[in-house]
């Protein structure tokens, strides 16, 4: 997950200087970060296929940084002990029926 801020600040450089629409480097950052976070989702409509490259880019790794991020939450909530009594009690009724 770190490497997707690195490639974010790495993004920002070419959409800044390729896209018309894009007027500072904050602007550029602010859409990449937008696209990672977000699916996509921003205000920039890309004209070049650069810029459609990098927003795609970035929408793929969010997706993948989202999915890794709900894993480690529900590995993490399944080690608790309370959600293990909880499954046990829910397997042991289901096999009775």
């Amino acid at each position: 997950m770190p490497y997707n801020l690195l490639l974010v600040f790495l993004f920002t450089i070419p959409l800044f200087h390729l896209e018309p629409a894009v007027h500072s480097y904050k602007d550029a950052f602010k859409e990449c970060l937008f696209a990672l976070v977000f699916f996509g989702k921003s205000d920039l409509q890309p004209v070049k296929v650069t810029g459609n490259v990098i927003i795609v880019t970035l929408t793929i790794l969010g997706v993948v940084m989202h999915a890794v991020i709900i894993s480690y939450i529900l590995a993490a909530a399944l080690e608790l002990r309370v959600v293990q009594i909880f499954l046990k009690k829910f397997r042991s009724k289901n096999k009775n029926m």
